[in-house]
């Protein structure tokens, strides 16, 4: 069931991203608009809801449909990083997880992290706070948050790790300048796309640590949030 699974998102996402080559004007209308807030804008219901989703996609025998997307984000690690796949397959894939969402809860829609806003002291973030997203285990099993005690199959079956790459702190982001920089300076795709990989998107992944720096990140709930931001970093540029 779960190998099915996992060669049907595949195939869709490869499909999706060929389009990528061959674009066509169409006259398209969306039956339904999904707005993706920031997560602090987030009412408590809507937050619990999201939480509420994510943890339902992930219930189960492992590996579970959401531990899928770690498994698809380790296959296709050399294909989808350092180069123009970069953006558009992390677009398809948060999409992907965003409809695996909706199908646990119909209201529910992937917000992220604008986690410039807390360039300075990333650590003391809302979002990384038992409240929210959970924060620190100092390299040990998450323990605090609600995916505290979650275990992972890839690349090796364990606990969700987080350790931040300071210890107790986290080294300082890009600040929203810095970024606007990047995205005003921009005379090409490429460009862009490589002053935003290599720039400011590392950062969140080894502040966060452990599980955050490899490509089984999407263990992590954190990583789509950051990649949801890093998304909406690339279509403000569009």
């Amino acid at each position: 069931m779960f190998s099915r699974q996992i060669s049907g998102i595949a195939g869709f996402l490869v499909a999706g991203l060929l389009l990528v080559s061959s674009v066509q004007t169409v006259d398209a209308r969306c039956a339904k608009v999904n707005v993706r807030k920031e997560i602090r804008d987030l009412s408590r219901p809507e937050f619990d809801k999201f939480i509420a989703a994510i943890k339902k996609l992930k219930s189960g025998p492992s590996p579970t449909p959401y531990d899928k997307f770690a498994e698809l984000h380790l296959r296709y690690q050399i294909d989808i990083h350092n180069g123009a796949m970069f953006f558009p397959w992390h677009r398809k894939f948060i999409l992907e997880f965003e409809r695996e969402l909706q199908k646990m809860d119909p209201s529910v829609t992937l917000p992220y992290w604008q986690w410039s806003a807390d360039a300075d002291y990333p650590h003391n973030s809302p979002v990384l706070q038992p409240t929210m997203m959970g924060g620190n285990a100092f390299g040990g099993c998450l323990n605090n948050g609600p995916f505290a005690g979650w275990m992972r199959p890839y690349p090796a079956p364990g606990c969700l790790v987080r350790g931040y790459n300071l210890g107790a702190t986290i080294g300082s982001f890009f600040a929203p300048r810095l970024i606007s920089l990047f995205t005003s300076r921009a005379t090409s795709y490429d460009e862009f796309r490589a002053s935003i990989e290599l720039g400011p998107h590392p950062g969140p992944h080894v502040g966060i640590g452990f599980d955050m720096t490899g490509m089984n990140a999407p263990a992590d709930p954190m990583f789509f949030l950051h990649h949801g931001y890093i998304d909406k970093i690339w279509y403000d540029w569009q």
